[in-house]
C-alpha cells in the first residue's frame, strides 16, 4: 500500500483497485486551530474506505484510506473546518489521476 502525507504532495496517480493511504494536513492544537475538524472530499470514482486518528498528541489530522474504483482524473480536496462556524481554516488541492 502506498503512503502519502498531503502536505507533501501536489499530484497523485492510482491504479484501479489499489488502496493508498493519505495522511492529512496536521495542524497543532493551538489558538486559533483548538476546534477544528479534518475533512475530504472525493471525486466520484475515489472511494473512503477508512479514516484513522493520528496517535500524536497536540496535533489535529487523520489518515484516509482511499481506493480508486475506475479510471478517471479529479480533486482530492481536503483541510480543516471550524467546528463552531463550519468553514474551512485551512485546505489543500491534490490532482488525482486513476489509471487502469
Amino acid at each position: 500500500m502506498k503512503e502519502i502525507r498531503a502536505q507533501e504532495v501536489e499530484t497523485v496517480t492510482l491504479h484501479c483497485g489499489v488502496t493508498l493511504r493519505l495522511h492529512s494536513l496536521r495542524q497543532p492544537v493551538k489558538p486559533p486551530f483548538l476546534l477544528v475538524m479534518p475533512f475530504i472530499e472525493l471525486p466520484p470514482f475515489i472511494e473512503l474506505l477508512g479514516q484513522d486518528a493520528l496517535e500524536e498528541e497536540g496535533v489535529h489530522g487523520c489518515s484516509y484510506l482511499l481506493r480508486a474504483s475506475q479510471a478517471g482524473t479529479g480533486v482530492i480536496h481536503t483541510g480543516f473546518r471550524d467546528l463552531r462556524e463550519g468553514t474551512i481554516v485551512l485546505e489543500k488541492d491534490i490532482s488525482v489521476e486513476s489509471v487502469d
